[in-house]
């Protein structure tokens, strides 16, 4: 997101340490070339329509065609392993030294 796509084929796809902080706690965007690698086609398919925390679009991933999310998966297995994995996502009110995007909801209606 910092970069505004302007991602060298290389970094494409490894997570970043950039945090999302939100009532959740603190996750990471996931390295997708790494968690991938040990994942069967059948895993991936399984796992990408289950419900994951932000920043993860999981939502989008339920939606998609078995033959869409398939395409992904040979995408990440073709790209291969690169890049470092994510940090781990931290609980509700503890402390990180990453840089963080902070998700609060304002002006609710009461």
């Amino acid at each position: 997101m910092q970069a505004a796509g302007q991602i060298p084929e290389e970094q494409w796809l490894t997570g970043g340490a950039v945090g999302f902080q939100g009532p959740w706690g603190t996750t990471y965007p996931n390295n997708l070339r790494l968690y991938a690698q040990h994942l069967t086609e059948a895993q991936w398919l399984a796992r990408a329509r289950q419900p994951m925390r932000p920043p993860m679009p999981w939502f989008n991933l339920r939606e998609m065609t078995d033959e869409d999310l398939t395409a992904m998966y040979h995408h990440l297995q073709a790209l291969g392993p690169a890049g470092t994995p994510a940090p781990a996502a931290v609980g509700p009110e503890m402390a990180v030294d990453t840089a963080s995007i902070e998700f609060v909801v304002k002006n609710l209606p009461n």
